[in-house]
């Protein structure tokens, strides 16, 4: 069984390989870092369940939308707790840069949560939501 301690450096690689299949602009090697029965909430609340649907949806996304874009995490993890000693929800901060972007525009950040399971493969991403940070309110007063 994985514990909890454990689960950091596995969440890594796979936050890893999802940017680096991401920046190939591979749907199904994107898709391959969730598990079979995962679902998945993009920006705009399209909900993508399973590998197959996401892996042909994302190479669609690749290949007419996101072309040349870069995914980009700028803190993995912002926080990292474990509901259960199999269960791992980790939050993080990102964009998708446009080609030639060296970093994240002001107006591209976005908050993403991933759920992660303990299974038979090790630990596999269940879930995920992304939301893109609005900034509705005033900045804090310091």
């Amino acid at each position: 069984m994985g514990s909890a301690g454990s689960a950091l450096p596995q969440l890594k690689r796979l936050i890893q390989r999802q940017a680096d299949a991401w920046n190939r602009g591979d749907g199904t090697a994107f898709a391959n870092t969730y598990a079979e029965d995962a679902e998945f909430i993009t920006f705009d609340g399209t909900h993508l369940r399973g590998r197959p649907e996401m892996a042909r949806n994302f190479q669609i996304y690749f290949d007419n939308y996101t072309k040349g874009t870069r995914l980009v995490f700028t803190k993995v993890p912002v926080t990292l707790r474990y509901p259960t000693p199999t269960t791992a929800v980790m939050i993080t901060n990102g964009c998708v840069a446009n080609p030639g972007e060296p970093e994240c525009r002001p107006d591209s950040h976005s908050v993403q949560t991933y759920v992660a399971a303990h299974r038979e493969r090790g630990w596999e991403l269940v879930s995920f939501q992304n939301t893109r940070v609005q900034n509705l309110l005033p900045p804090p007063r310091t």
